[in-house]
């Protein structure tokens, strides 16, 4: 059995980062559920004690907008969300969820 000592280690650029149960991207089918989404997940970014995460949170802001105008710009929402997720690249977690939204947003828009 292999042992693993791990004295005065440290860790630097952690980032933890915990999108509540209440956004989930796995079962959408529509522009109006996809745009509820992402204004949750905003929601959840913006009340982040990370600033790199309330940042992302501003390019989703601006996602949703667009999204909610009569004839979105795909190419307008994905630019914003690919900005929040090369924000947040270096929090794998969250990076992950926004690749599920821009998965979405591929599909829906």
């Amino acid at each position: 059995m292999a042992i693993f000592d791990f004295t005065n280690q440290t860790v630097t650029n952690q980032y933890n980062f915990n999108v509540s149960g209440n956004v989930n991207f796995g079962a959408i089918q529509d522009k109006t559920a996809l745009v509820e989404e992402l204004r949750k997940l905003q929601q959840e970014f913006n009340s982040s004690d990370n600033s790199l995460i309330v940042e992302a949170g501003t390019n989703i802001e601006q996602a949703v907008l667009e999204a909610e105008k009569p004839i979105p710009n795909k190419l307008e929402i994905l630019s914003h969300m690919s900005s929040a997720s090369l924000i947040v690249s270096k929090c794998p977690d969250v990076v992950d969820i926004l690749s599920k939204a821009i998965e979405n947003i591929r599909l829906i828009f």
